[in-house]
């Protein structure tokens, strides 16, 4: 079974020994901020990660990234976003890519 056959980014922590098995070799949350974001939404943001990782399990990496635009525009269906998630599905066979998510800070 490969990394990406586990269908979940995230379970609650008291099923986590059911899923070790299917773990990602890289696991976790990850959070980076773009150096021009506020340090108080930065301290704000590190304490809402450290409550779900409290909380959940998360058997494949997730890389978030709060970057310094204030929004995302959509070239397919010309919508404006704050916050963007790439779960890179179609490349799940040919290599190891996780998760990401892209923030407007």
């Amino acid at each position: 079974m490969s990394d990406f056959d586990f269908p979940y980014i995230w379970i609650e922590r008291k099923y986590c020994s059911e899923c070790l098995e299917y773990s990602a070799r890289a696991t976790g949350i990850r959070i980076t901020y773009a150096q021009t974001i506020d340090p108080l939404l930065r301290e704000q943001m590190d304490l809402l990660i450290r409550y779900l990782r409290k909380i959940y399990y998360f058997p494949i990496r997730v890389n978030i990234t709060v970057t310094d635009h204030r929004r995302y525009h959509s070239e397919k269906d010309g919508h404006i976003y704050y916050g963007i998630f790439y779960d890179n599905e179609n490349l799940y066979a040919k290599k190891k890519v996780y998760p990401q998510i892209a923030v407007a800070g």
